[in-house]
């Protein structure tokens, strides 16, 4: 009789803690369940976040475009809008993205450089950084100053321009200069493995900054109002301080 109450209490025990086991294996499943929600949470909000910041510096390119245009009393928004595309053209033949070519069409155009003299010194901006290593702004400086005449810079890199070459072909002269020495290098070196690498970083960018735009107002207006919300606690705060 005690060997069956033995028995019966060890079965008792093993179907219990068999019990136990699946209890605890369902709320392990749960518990992973969970942590794999929130992992692909956060990988969402991260990409949408890297989304917006995206689409804030194309904003951003772009606005500086315009600015640099319309101080040139150039306003219509065409001629942004083909600048634009021509930058996405530079960007599909190079591993340059398409914003930083804006910033160095905007800074040309500060310079007052328009439409085909615009477009040439753009290209020859990227062979120049590609050819020579250097960043694209550098290189952006150093032809839009010599659109105006001064040349010097650009011989401390190798482009020697004569003395007694008159200031208005000058800068004729350095373009001609950099395309002799490093014309077609920017799509040349989209060509290697590493620009492929680049350029499909540039297309998968492209996609965020579609996103971005989307997300961007709606984002905005959360701002706008937890802005207002703020403000509102800090004026109630100083209000209790000055009582």
């Amino acid at each position: 009789m005690a060997e069956k109450r033995a028995s019966l209490i060890i079965d008792l025990k093993d179907n219990a803690s068999a019990g136990i086991n699946k209890i605890l294996g369902v709320l392990n499943g749960f518990k992973a369940g969970i942590l794999a929600i929130v992992a692909a949470g956060a990988s969402f909000l991260a990409f949408l976040n890297s989304s917006v910041q995206a689409y804030a510096e194309q904003e951003d390119a772009v606005n500086k475009l315009n600015t640099a245009l319309k101080n040139q009393g150039i306003e219509a928004k065409s001629v942004s809008i083909e600048i634009q595309k021509y930058a996405s053209e530079l960007q599909n033949t190079t591993t340059f993205t398409d914003e930083n070519i804006i910033q160095s069409q905007a800074l040309l155009v500060s310079f007052g450089l328009v439409g085909d003299q615009l477009n040439k010194t753009t290209k020859a901006a990227l062979d120049l950084s590609a050819g020579l290593g250097i960043d694209l702004r550098t290189a952006t400086l150093l032809l839009g100053k010599a659109s105006v005449g001064e040349t010097a810079t650009l011989g401390r890199y190798g482009f020697q321009i004569k003395e007694n070459t008159p200031a208005a072909e000058k800068f004729a002269a350095a373009l001609e200069q950099v395309n002799s020495k490093f014309g077609g290098s920017a799509q040349a070196q989209a060509s290697t493995y590493s620009g492929k690498i680049q350029q499909m970083k540039n297309a998968f960018n492209d996609l965020q900054e579609e996103i971005g735009s989307r997300a961007a107002p709606v984002l905005s207006n959360w701002a706008e109002k937890l802005t207002g919300v703020i403000r509102g606690v800090s004026a109630w705060s100083t209000a209790l301080k000055d009582n």
